[in-house]
Parts: structure tokens; C-alpha cells; sequence
């Protein structure tokens, strides 16, 4: 039976440690889970692919998002080559005419040989332009106002996946389809969780653990906290009511239901030890960064390469905007002389 899952998060600058993105394509890409691996506009190699998002990373804003990952629950129904080349169209779909990086790990042998997924990493940065693409971690409004559909991004992604998933299985004669209706939706009864914003994300895994406390909301009302979440942490609460959701579609006497469930389950753990092996696995990429200099190269300026190119990325080339710097960059060096000024500065090595 084709089983619907398509999950969304990122990883920001100013939200998770320096080198977690990159950690997270070394984590996908991993020998022991025998990857089908799929690029587009970054190296295939793990961690040229990883040293290459980190240098995207250090030359974004302080509060970026570095990537946006999704993860899809590729249908068993699907021969390896048709799997492929349903994640490429899928991504195709998404990006349209932009040349935006991705990086894509298809599981399916082993212990994943019963529940193929996709794991894709995003860097939402169009190669020629330098600008946002995409825009999966923008509010409903922004998306609304710059003309992209959802307007929640979450559900136009999910809308896609079902769409393309389900032309792929028709393409191949399957009669069977997926369905991104949620539980709710399909008759399955599950407890609400509290919502997490990115400043209580940010305390929870850099400060401190966050204490639960009675608060007034906008409208004035009174919310007792810890009454709700009985003492625990929005994540610790919001875990265990997944857990208790998880289990009762397991429970649902559906097998699709179950099928899912049991799917989503299994991603759960391996997720907590990801982000528990990416947490080790970044401070050890700061350490060794911390003896060498940052990236001066701009967003969107030398990147470019072709899809599964290894090419390492090129400097910036001199810009009219940057005449008056008088120091060297790119390809020469400019004759006016003169101070570094605010929209020159970051473009030069000097």
C-alpha cells in the first residue's frame, strides 16, 4: 500500500548551531544506509557537499535559513529508477525555472528496505540571482504578498507531493494512490499540541530548558501553561502527544492508517538520533573552522555549477557597485581607491 508522508523543517543560522546543515548531509549521505544519492547545482560527494553548504553558510545573513529539509515517504510500489526520478520531478515541480541546490539521499535497503523515503536538503538560493526561491520558512502573509501559492508553504508542499506521487503511480499502472489528508481529516481521533515558536526553539536547544509559567495572550485571557504541560517543556509535551497520536493510528484497525503510523514512528527515532549526532558532529566542525578564515565569498555570486558538478566555487568578480573599495577582489584589483563602504565590504577579501 503507498504510504503519504511529507515532512517539512529547516535549519537556520540564528535557530541551530554553526555546520548543522552540513552535518545533515553527512548524516543522509551515510555509508551503512546505502543511499541512492541525487543532486542538482551542489557536489554529490558527502563532504564536498557538506564543505560546500558550509561555505554558503558562513557567507548568509546571521539570521538565515541554510536549508530547508523535506522528507517523503517514497511508494514500495515504485522500482528504484522510478523512485528517482519521481524525487526529480518532484523538485523539478517546486523549483520551475530556478536553478536552486538541493541535495537528495534515497533509503530503501536494509532496515529501510520496507518503508523507502527521501531525505532532501534545499539551500533556497537561486544560482543566478542569488535570491530566495522557494521561501518555505516565510509566514502565510509574506507568501501571499510575493505571489506564491499555498499560502502556507507547508501545505503547498504537501499538495505537490501528492499530486506528482500520484502521477508517478499511475504513470507505472498502479491503481493505489497516496493521500495527504490529515488524520483528522480521515476520522482519527488525536490530541492537539502547543505550538513551539523559533525564540522557544532556540532557548530549549542553546540556553537553557524553559520553564512553563501562566501568561496573558493578546485578547487578555489567562493561559495556565503549567496546567496544560503538567511541568514539561513544549517540546518534551508536544513529544509525548505525538507519541500518544502515533499510537492510537497504530491502534486504528486501518491498515493504510497503521501503515503510516508506524512509518512516521520509526522516522521519529532516527530524527532524534540525527539531530543528537548532527548536535556532536557541528562542534566538531567549529573547532576545526575556528583555525581558519570565513568565506568572503557574496550569496549568489560564484556558486554556479552544473548539476552533480564537484567544481569548487569560484570568487566574486569586481562589480561596478564596488568601485571606490581599492582593494583586490575577484580578478583584479580596483584603481580608485578610497574606503570600504557598507554594500562593498563583504565582497572583499581584504
Amino acid at each position: 500500500m503507498a504510504i503519504y508522508s511529507c515532512n517539512l523543517r529547516s535549519i537556520g543560522r540564528s535557530t541551530h548551531a554553526a555546520g548543522t546543515a552540513g552535518a545533515h548531509i553527512l548524516y543522509i549521505s551515510r555509508a551503512e544506509a546505502k543511499p541512492v544519492i541525487l543532486v542538482n547545482e551542489m557536489p554529490a560527494e558527502p563532504q564536498a557537499a557538506r564543505n560546500w553548504l558550509d561555505r554558503a553558510e558562513r557567507a548568509s545573513r546571521k539570521n538565515a535559513r541554510v536549508i530547508d529539509k523535506i522528507r517523503l515517504a517514497l511508494p514500495r510500489e515504485l522500482s528504484e529508477d522510478e523512485r528517482s526520478r519521481l524525487v526529480r520531478d518532484f523538485m523539478e515541480d517546486l523549483a520551475g525555472d530556478a536553478r536552486i541546490p538541493w541535495y537528495a539521499a534515497i533509503h530503501f535497503r536494509g532496515k529501510d528496505s520496507h518503508n523507502p523515503h527521501a531525505h532532501i536538503a534545499v539551500h533556497d538560493r537561486d544560482m543566478d540571482s542569488g535570491k530566495r526561491v522557494l521561501r518555505l520558512s516565510d509566514s502565510a502573509r509574506d507568501r501571499e504578498r510575493a505571489g506564491l501559492p499555498g499560502p502556507k508553504a507547508v501545505e503547498w508542499i504537501r499538495e505537490r507531493w501528492e499530486q506528482i506521487g500520484n502521477q508517478a503511480l499511475e504513470r507505472s499502472g498502479h491503481d493505489v494512490r497516496i493521500d495527504r489528508r490529515t488524520l483528522q481529516a480521515q476520522g482519527i481521533d488525536r490530541e492537539p499540541t502547543i505550538h513551539e515558536g523559533p525564540r522557544a526553539q532556540h532557548i530549549n536547544d542553546r540556553v537553557k530548558r524553559p520553564a512553563s509559567k501562566r501568561v496573558l495572550n493578546g485578547a487578555g485571557r489567562l493561559i495556565d501553561y503549567p496546567a496544560i504541560d503538567r511541568g514539561k517543556t513544549r517540546r518534551e509535551f508536544n513529544a509525548q502527544v505525538i507519541d500518544l497520536n502515533l499510537e492510537r493510528a497504530v491502534r486504528s484497525g486501518r491498515p493504510e492508517t497503521a501503515a503510516w503510523a508506524q512509518f512516521e514512528r520509526d522516522q521519529m527515532d532516527k530524527d532524534r538520533a540525527l539531530k543528537s549526532g548532527s548536535r556532536a558532529s557541528a562542534r566538531a566542525a567549529r573547532g576545526r573552522s575556528a583555525s581558519s578564515p570565513a568565506s568572503s565569498w557574496p550569496r549568489g555570486s560564484g556558486f554556479a555549477q552544473s548539476s552533480g558538478s564537484t567544481r569548487a566555487p569560484q570568487p566574486p568578480k569586481c562589480r561596478p557597485s564596488m568601485s571606490g573599495c581599492g582593494l583586490p577582489c575577484g580578478s583584479g584589483t580596483m584603481s580608485s581607491g578610497g574606503a570600504c563602504g557598507p554594500s562593498t565590504r563583504r565582497f572583499c577579501p581584504g
